[in-house]
């Protein structure tokens, strides 16, 4: 004979619901995309700001290049901060991650950087790695590469404990 206690209170399984996409690491394809679609409004911007100034007038001149890439850092460096800088601060998506419904969060805790922490050490430090003559250019494909491990983080994200994730689209 099976008795219950009449005292036992009923037992049920309660289940949280959770968006499937929410908090899944985001695939390689879309974070290229991703990307892309950064890159290109980068460079739309580039554009539009240095061509009225000559910019590209002296680029084969040697005297000029140095002096032009440094012109070139920082104005490009200023173009990715107006266009993202308060995306990433408050939600941790740039625009392209903003379109693809991604997100920057910490690996740790999956929250947000310090605005400080993400752009100094996610972005600035392989900006400046980039502009290295030959060295520049293997780290920027390494840094590239990386996303191809298990855990699909580049060196950028290994050096700023950040991880790239799903987020729900807002309606």
């Amino acid at each position: 004979m099976n008795e219950q206690d009449p005292y036992t209170p009923p037992s049920a399984e309660i289940r949280e619901h959770v968006n499937s996409e929410e908090g899944e690491l985001a695939s390689r394809p879309l974070r290229l995309l991703g990307a892309i679609i950064d890159a290109l409004l980068l460079m739309a911007v580039m554009l539009a700001v240095l061509v009225p100034f000559g910019y590209f007038d002296d680029l084969d001149s040697a005297d000029s290049a140095s002096s032009l890439s440094l012109i070139g850092l920082v104005v490009s460096i200023a173009a990715f901060l107006i266009l993202n800088g308060y995306l990433l601060a408050a939600r941790g998506q740039t625009i392209g991650k903003v379109l693809l419904s991604m997100r920057i969060v910490s690996v740790d805790d999956r929250q947000l950087l310090p605005f400080g922490k993400l752009i100094g050490l996610r972005y600035a430090v392989f900006w400046l790695l980039s502009y290295l003559p030959v060295i520049g250019y293997v780290v920027s494909l390494v840094n590239a590469l990386a996303i191809f491990r298990e855990n699909r983080r580049c060196l950028h994200d290994e050096l700023a404990g950040t991880i790239v994730i799903r987020v729900p689209k807002k309606a």
